[in-house]
């Protein structure tokens, strides 16, 4: 037993692995939140979804729609987190959150220009 921490931009394993639809936000919240650390630095992991939503970077990254849709899934994997709700629904099928398998890439890979740059010749 014991939490494992999947490897950087790692996802969650298919939903069948999952004892509810609770554990499976939760799992997807922070496949999202190691992808965001990965790609912006160690201190996006910590930030609150308020904090994330407070930052450009998340827009300019996704745009303002993918955005949108992912910080309305972090304020839902949240309240399943400190509320314990959906404890008790069966995890949905693994495509279902096949969208955020495929912001994580975006979210977590390094932009040029994001790091100090060595000027040469």
């Amino acid at each position: 037993g014991g939490d494992t921490h999947p490897a950087r931009g790692a996802f969650p394993p298919p939903g069948p692995t999952f004892r509810s639809l609770r554990e499976q936000k939760i799992a997807w919240s922070g496949a999202v939140r190691g992808a965001l650390a990965a790609g912006l630095g160690p201190a996006w992991r910590a930030k609150t979804t308020e904090e994330i939503e407070a930052r450009p970077e998340l827009t300019g990254r996704i745009g303002p729609e993918n955005s949108a849709r992912l910080l309305a899934f972090l304020a839902d994997a949240d309240q399943c987190k400190f509320d314990d709700i959906d404890h008790d629904k069966n995890p949905e099928p693994p495509d279902h959150f096949a969208w955020l398998g495929g912001l994580l890439p975006e979210l977590s890979a390094e932009r040029a220009g994001a790091r100090s740059k060595i000027k040469g010749k």
